[in-house]
């Protein structure tokens, strides 16, 4: 197993079975790749928050509010856009040296359903990481008590970079 950016994560692959990639987590900690979310004003405003944080997969929760619907009643498309692009960057961050971040190269988005409920979840997971190009998807599911909707799904090719001090 090759050590991914000199991360301190070994990156596995995955078992002909199994659906995900699996990683194996040596010595580090998310908070210093991750503060990079909480430094983005837009995502503070729109009242996101991170949920479940493993290696290589992360978890956005938004409380919904009737300031992100659209003239419909639905969470407006904007917000669901937000909400995967950034969970999908921040999956890809896990996987990042200190001092590195990433930014979207290129993104697609499909909306399957509308997003009715009172939060909405997207979950962004690394699907083949790599040194120039992180590969990643994100699926966003809108929540109503304890029943949850898929609402839209999303590809993206993240590019990391190294973060300038100061």
């Amino acid at each position: 197993m090759a050590c991914l950016n000199g991360s301190g994560y070994n990156v596995a692959v995955p078992h002909r079975t199994s659906p995900r990639w699996r990683f194996r987590r040596k010595t580090r900690t998310f908070g210093p790749s991750l503060k990079i979310f909480s430094a983005q004003p837009f995502m503070m405003a729109l009242g996101a928050r991170l949920g479940d944080v493993e290696p290589g997969i992360v978890e956005l929760i938004l409380s919904i509010r009737p300031d992100h619907l659209q003239h419909g009643g639905a969470v407006h498309g904007g917000a669901i856009d937000a909400m995967a692009d950034n969970a999908a960057g921040a999956a890809a961050a896990t996987l990042l040296a200190l001092g590195q971040a990433t930014v979207t190269a290129e993104y697609r988005i499909s909306f399957l359903s509308p997003a009715i409920g009172d939060t909405l979840i997207a979950r962004g997971e690394v699907l083949k990481p790599g040194r120039s190009i992180i590969h990643t998807k994100c699926d966003v599911a809108a929540r109503a008590g304890d029943r949850e909707t898929l609402v839209a799904t999303a590809l993206s090719s993240m590019v990391p970079f190294a973060m300038r001090s100061g």
